[in-house]
């Protein structure tokens, strides 16, 4: 059992890709939030981070901006974020609730790899989703077999 958790477990963790430890997320993360309590309000500016290791962005979608530029830009990004997915989660419509969680899925990814480019896929499935309740108004719902419940 040893050999199985050294070999494919920990040993991808800790293994080198270019030059970079897959392992040390801690600390990019830590390094990001260090930038962001630098500058707070106005936050570092576009494409000013560089990470511990050399890396060009901190592998985090929230710190990314949060680092970029700041709680300003923070505070309309929550906002941004979570009207349409209170819009979704009430619409109740199968398609809608299908759209936002490809959504939620694609916020999970960002917090651990990509870029703001890397994130356009959540802000697609969100609008459709919001696309899909402004096409479905008037439309019969589905009703649950066996019970006087619309979906």
């Amino acid at each position: 059992m040893d050999f199985v958790v050294s070999n494919f477990v920990m040993d991808p963790m800790t293994s080198q890709t270019a030059g970079l430890y897959l392992a040390d997320r801690d600390l990019i993360f830590s390094s990001a939030w260090q930038s962001f309590l630098d500058s707070f309000f106005t936050g570092a500016g576009l494409g000013s981070y560089t990470g511990p290791f050399g890396e060009i962005y901190p592998h985090n979608l929230l710190l990314n901006l949060a680092d970029d530029a700041g709680i300003g830009a923070m505070v309309i990004f929550v906002v941004l974020l979570v009207w349409p997915v209170s819009r979704l989660v009430r619409s109740r419509d199968p398609l809608s609730v299908l759209a936002l969680a490809n959504a939620a899925f694609f916020f999970l990814v960002s917090m651990f790899a990509g870029t703001y480019y890397d994130s356009r896929f959540i802000w697609i499935f969100l609008l459709l989703g919001l696309l899909q309740i402004e096409n479905g108004k008037g439309r019969p719902k589905f009703v649950v077999a066996g019970t006087d419940k619309s979906l």
